[in-house]
């Protein structure tokens, strides 16, 4: 495989991923369910810590989603954790 076919195909599946969609549903549903109290939240003080946690466990399902099903793609993808 040469990089520039193995960029078109990490781009399509990145595309069809939807990562955007999982994260906005991901957050949605964060929201929705009553785990955050979005008045007791204090914004002046660190404005962004809440967004910060509700982004991290919405990447925390793409992740989730996007798990190799495979022993050997999970060998792979652990490795390559460790050069990002």
């Amino acid at each position: 495989m040469t990089k520039e076919q193995f960029n078109k195909l990490f781009n399509d599946t990145l595309t069809a991923a939807n990562i955007h969609l999982i994260i906005e549903e991901a957050k949605n549903k964060i929201l929705d369910s009553g785990a955050v109290n979005l008045s007791e939240y204090d914004h002046e003080t660190s404005p962004y810590a809440l967004p910060k946690a509700v982004l991290f466990a919405a990447v925390n399902e793409v992740l989730w989603r996007l798990k190799p099903l495979t022993k050997e793609g999970q060998k792979i993808a652990n490795n390559l954790t460790k050069f990002t």
